[in-house]
Parts: C-alpha cells; sequence; structure tokens
C-alpha cells in the first residue's frame, strides 16, 4: 500500500509508527500553535480557578484524615466536576477538528474548530461521561481490564467527532481501528504520562517561592499561572496527540490518505 504523508513523502509502511504520529503531533501543534493554545487556555483556565476557588488542591494536599474531610473534598470536586466535564469536552472536539484539518492541508482557524467544538458538545460529554464510569469499573475489578478498555476506546472522541457515529458506535469503531495496535498506543500513552509528570515534578520545589503574603487566590495567583501553562500544554498534547493517532490508524488500516479525509468538514 501506498499512501501520501502530510508532508509529501510517500508511507509504504502498514504498522503503527509512533514515530510518525509523534511527528504529526508536534507539527499539527507547531502549525497552529496560535489556534490551539488560545483555545486551551479558554478552556483549562477556568477549570484551574474554580478548583483554587473551593480549595481542592490544598485539601487533596493535606490529605484529609477523617471523613467529613474527606466529604468536603469529594463534594467539592463533584462540583468542579460539570464544568471541567463541559469545557474539556469543547476543547477535545475542537482540537480534533483542527488536527485532522490540518493534516489534510487545510487551515485549521480558531473559528471553524470551536464552532466543531460547541456543535458536538453534547454528543462528547456523554461519551467521555460513559468512558469514564466504564474506567472506573474496570480499574476497580482489576488494574488490567481498565488498560485494556482504555487502549480500546484511546480514540472515541476522534471518531465521534470526525465519522459522526454516535455516542455508543464510537466505541465499537474504535476498538475496531485499535485492534492489533494497542501495545503501541500505550507506549504513546505512558510517554505522554511520564512528560506530564516531569512537567508536574518541575514546579514542586518552586511552590513556596511562588506563594505570595496572605491568602486565597490573590496569595497563589502565581502557583497558579504556572499550573494553568502546564495544564494547557498537556491537554494540548494529549487532544492533538489523540487525533494523530486516530489519523494514523485510519491510513494503516482503510488506506485513508489527505485525499479521502479532505473532506470531512466541508
Amino acid at each position: 500500500m501506498s499512501l501520501r504523508d502530510t508532508i509529501g513523502n510517500t508511507v509504504r509502511d502498514e504498522t503503527f509508527d509512533m514515530g510518525r504520529v509523534a511527528s504529526r503531533t508536534f507539527g499539527a501543534i507547531g502549525r497552529n500553535w496560535v489556534s490551539f493554545f488560545t483555545l486551551a487556555v479558554i478552556t483549562v483556565v477556568p477549570q484551574v480557578v474554580l478548583s483554587a476557588y473551593l480549595g481542592i488542591d490544598v485539601m487533596a494536599r493535606n490529605k484529609p484524615t477523617d471523613l467529613a474531610q474527606l466529604g468536603h473534598l469529594y463534594s467539592m470536586t463533584g462540583i468542579a466536576y460539570l464544568p471541567a466535564l463541559v469545557l474539556g469536552s469543547i476543547l477535545q472536539a475542537a482540537l480534533v477538528h483542527g488536527t485532522v484539518s490540518d493534516l489534510n492541508g487545510k487551515k485549521a482557524s480558531f473559528g471553524d474548530c470551536l464552532q466543531t467544538g460547541l456543535r458536538t458538545c453534547l454528543p462528547v460529554i456523554g461519551l467521555s461521561f460513559l468512558f469514564g464510569i466504564a474506567l472506573v469499573i474496570g480499574f476497580v475489578l482489576l488494574v488490567v481490564p481498565g488498560v485494556l478498555m482504555f487502549l480500546a476506546w484511546a480514540v472515541i472522541v476522534p471518531v465521534l467527532v470526525v465519522e459522526n457515529t454516535g455516542v455508543f458506535g464510537a466505541f465499537g469503531r474504535s476498538s475496531e481501528l485499535t485492534k492489533g495496535h494497542r501495545w503501541a498506543i500505550l507506549g504513546l500513552a505512558v510517554v505522554v504520562w511520564l512528560i506530564s509528570i516531569v512537567l508536574g515534578l518541575a514546579i514542586l520545589p518552586f511552590q513556596s517561592a511562588l506563594t505570595l503574603p496572605g491568602g486565597g487566590l490573590l496569595a497563589t495567583s502565581p502557583l497558579l499561572v504556572i499550573n494553568g501553562v502546564v495544564r494547557v500544554i498537556t491537554t494540548t498534547l494529549i487532544a492533538v496527540g489523540t487525533a494523530s493517532v486516530y489519523y494514523e490508524l485510519r491510513a494503516i488500516k482503510e488506506g485513508i490518505g489527505p485525499e479521502q479525509l479532505a473532506a470531512v468538514f466541508d
């Protein structure tokens, strides 16, 4: 099989290539960094501020020692969950649109990305909610079922946004696409996880220095800015990377290249 890659080269490898996925991911981000990071900022920053206002991070760091403290932490987390789910769903769908458009050689405009994010928000919310419940059940039963479900459904959001399969159809379609390539997807997921861990650990030594005298949000504002930057980078990387994995799977399993996907969002 011969496929024309997004940079004009010829791809003759039917195996999942992690290097190719990484190249597409960082290439798409580099070509559209203004649109992508602006979308991430307007959806991630409210989540960071709300979590700080509710004191979720502080309560978690203090390690609740009784049921009352633990219940308060869970209740505050629950309050923050819905806005995070809505904003996160908009961002995922928007960046999927932008990434697929870019890989098809089209300009990923901010307006088009946001429009797709808002239009597909409700089904992506439903998809993410069901996905989260399934993973929790899988990890509660045993770790292995949870990991297997995560790998099988790794591209459910791109499937839903690009192919308009519907919420339940996305699960089966994602499982079909990822079959035979889940170890490679796991490898990519571990790399992204390690990057997130490194970025998070990098700011730990500076937490005291980044906290101003006094209390409340103002005192922690420098730390919030740094945390926000880290969240923007990691969420953008994950969303664009997931869309690139989807593109790779379509290419190697179905022979879909830029020409066939060019009219997806027309």
